[in-house]
């Protein structure tokens, strides 16, 4: 296999993670964030009860739908690779807005609709954020 297929076979599977990587980070943006404040009757989300949690996937999402896709336009267009410093401001403003989106989630959902914080699951991933449901019922069965 020569050099230049070798480089072209990898820009394409960069393109293809990129794109991969934009789509998810979209997903779990709304899955997390943008539904739940949007949709009018929600009975079931999840939150976080900690600031650190929600500025982490702030960040997560800030990377996979900015900083993925932008590093692979620099890359493979102009030659280069974003700055650190580049990086970080993205990633901080994301975190950021993660923490602004949680806090969103809280004034605008869960107090003004009562509801009600699921018992604690077992696990690490399940105690990272917590579910909200309206009626207890809804809550996963342990």
């Amino acid at each position: 296999m020569t050099k230049q297929l070798k480089g072209l076979l990898m820009g394409w599977w960069v393109i293809s993670a990129s794109i991969l990587a934009f789509i998810g980070g979209g997903w779990i943006a709304n899955y997390i964030y943008i539904n739940p404040l949007a949709n009018v009757n929600v009975n079931k989300l999840m939150a976080d009860p900690f600031i650190f949690i929600s500025f982490v996937s702030g960040a997560t999402i800030g990377f996979l739908v900015v900083i993925a896709p932008l590093n692979t336009i620099f890359r493979l267009f102009k030659g280069g690779e974003l700055h650190i410093k580049t990086i970080v401001i993205v990633l901080c403003i994301f975190g950021l807005g993660g923490v602004g989106a949680n806090a969103a989630l809280y004034n605008f959902v869960i107090t003004p609709n009562h509801m009600l914080e699921c018992p604690k699951k077992m696990g690490y991933k399940k105690n990272l954020m917590r579910d909200y449901v309206t009626d207890l019922s809804l809550c996963e069965k342990l």
